[in-house]
Formats: C-alpha cells, structure tokens, sequence
C-alpha cells in the first residue's frame, strides 16, 4: 500500500507523529476517504533506546503537486490480532507473539529504514478519525511473518 510517512525523534514520539500525521490527514481531506493508518517504532541506532515512532497514512502517492515522504506498507504474509484501548498494546503484542511462536512462526524481526532500524509489525490505529480518547482506540495489531 502506498503511504506517506510522518515520525519523531523526539521524546515521547507517538505524539508528535500522530499529530503530524492527522494535520495532514485533516489537511488532505482524507478522514473521509477511507485512509488507514499504521503506526510503529523506529530506532536510530541499532538499540533498544532512544526510540521514535513513525506513522504511515495510507494515499494516492501519484497524486500531482504531493511533496510529503512516501513510503510503502509492505506486503506478504501477517499474524492479525484486534485489540481496545492504548494501555493494551503490551498485553496484545505479547499474545500475538506467542500464538506466532506456539503455531510455528517467526517474526520477519527488524530492518534498516530510511530513518534508523524498524521492525516488521504494525499498530493500525483503525478509528483515527473520530478522536476518541486512547481507552477507546481500537487496534489491529500485524505481525509479518516469515513465509
């Protein structure tokens, strides 16, 4: 999926990132086009710590006149889970792991991005658009799997 990419450096990340990323969702006219966003942890270094986070919102990257950085979400083969609210992500992560780990998977692990390490897994924030508060977000969690 084409995507244009928004991340921070900054401590904490998700926040600013996130914000970049609705003013140009906002600015883009694309909460009503059915835009997903994904959202992940990057590393500058090969570290654990510091970390940033970037988003990626999914759009037409052919568009004329877009200047943003693009980027892709990449294809292949994904373990899924849905889960509620921001506090929950640890929790979720840990199962999806495990269920990948018990049913004979390995993650796909981490990569160098044009901005530091990645790794192979995705927060899809899926209401990003009607702002609700972080208890009530709901998530797709994808972890891509090693085919």
């Amino acid at each position: 999926m084409d995507a244009t990419h928004f991340y921070s450096l900054n401590q904490p990340p998700e926040e600013e990132a996130l914000n970049a990323a609705l003013q140009y969702a906002k600015n883009s006219d694309l909460t009503e086009q059915n835009a997903r966003l994904f959202g992940r942890n990057i590393y500058p270094t090969d570290k654990p710590e510091p970390h940033g986070y970037e988003y990626l919102i999914t759009t037409d990257n052919n568009k004329p006149g877009s200047t943003e950085e693009k980027d892709v979400v990449s294809g292949g083969l994904y373990a899924m889970q849905e889960i509620k609210g921001l506090f929950g992500l640890a929790e979720g992560w840990k199962g999806l792991m495990d269920w990948a780990a018990a049913n004979g998977y390995m993650a796909v692990g981490v990569k160098k991005g044009p901005h530091g390490w990645v790794n192979s897994a995705y927060e899809e924030l899926l209401d990003w658009a009607q702002q609700k508060p972080p208890e009530e977000w709901r998530f797709r969690l994808w972890l891509q799997l090693r085919e």
